[in-house]
């Protein structure tokens, strides 16, 4: 049996990835192993938001060369998707596989040198199935990918494509699963939660959903990852009041308290919008 170690660097939602990538490995047979022991196979789950994420993507890519020599070293994530003939370039590295590939890592992983497929012409985001996570009580739930905001300073478009949502349906599913097996709290995760359902034929909305989810009783408590100021409405907030099973609290980003550093940025919001909010 095979051993793999698996490291994440980055989001809520890399992190989700990292285990649903998991979980498909050890159904197709590989043993998962701490990313500090030896192993035969090494998977770098990177984050490209920063130039020190880079940096340390590049670091532990050549850190696992030095624990095993004879390793297959495999990066995927987001700068593997953005800059993957930087990363390709590294005698350390044998293969790099984009955002997309993450779906069928088990078959990808000894199979294929270098493939990063065209993450902007993706226009569905297909459930990653995940039913157990490292911890105990609580687990994540990617529900929405992508972001279509194209602020001047960020490269997540590039590294996630366009927003794109899972089905609602399949949201339900994956939050019965979870809570079958016995966790107690769920966090929808996505790269712009706000924009959940806005890309559906039916179209629905992160609220609408979340009101589903509540209304089935399907979880003791459900948690808002983070979401963009400017897209708390009064419903939400109304349904986050009148409910015992939603956490009572957002992590709501805010860049700056400049209105001028914001408007340079293509934020959406002002600071008095923020301000506001939080009154």
């Amino acid at each position: 049996m095979k051993r793999v170690a698996v490291t994440t660097l980055g989001c809520k939602t890399n992190q989700f990835e990292s285990a649903a990538m998991t979980q498909q490995l050890e159904k197709s047979g590989y043993r998962i192993v701490p990313f500090g022991e030896s192993a035969d196979i090494y998977i770098i789950n990177s984050c490209t938001v920063t130039a020190r994420t880079d940096s340390e993507t590049r670091r532990l890519i050549r850190r696992a060369r030095r624990v095993n020599p004879a390793a297959r070293i495999v990066a995927t994530g987001c700068y593997a998707q953005v800059a993957p003939g930087e990363l390709e370039k590294m005698p350390e590295l044998d293969c790099v596989l984009g955002n997309l590939e993450k779906q069928d890592i088990a078959a990808l992983l000894e199979t294929t040198d270098n493939q990063v497929s065209d993450i902007s012409a993706d226009r569905q985001a297909a459930p990653m199935e995940l039913t157990s996570f490292a911890e105990h009580t609580r687990a994540f739930l990617q529900i929405q990918n992508g972001c279509n905001s194209f602020c001047s300073y960020c490269i997540v478009p590039y590294a996630r494509g366009r927003s794109r949502s899972v089905l609602p349906d399949d949201v339900l599913e994956g939050v019965r699963n979870l809570a079958a097996n016995g966790y107690q709290e769920i966090v929808l995760t996505g790269i712009h939660l706000g924009a959940y359902g806005l890309d559906l034929t039916s179209q629905t909305s992160l609220t609408g959903l979340i009101k589903q989810i509540v209304a089935g009783n399907l979880i003791p408590r459900l948690r808002i990852g983070s979401i963009e100021p400017n897209e708390v409405d009064d419903d939400l907030l109304a349904l986050m009041a009148g409910s015992k099973s939603i956490c009572p609290h957002l992590h709501l980003p805010l860049q700056s308290g400049s209105d001028t550093v914001l408007e340079r940025m293509g934020r959406h919001y002002s600071a008095d919008n923020f301000r506001e909010l939080i009154a």
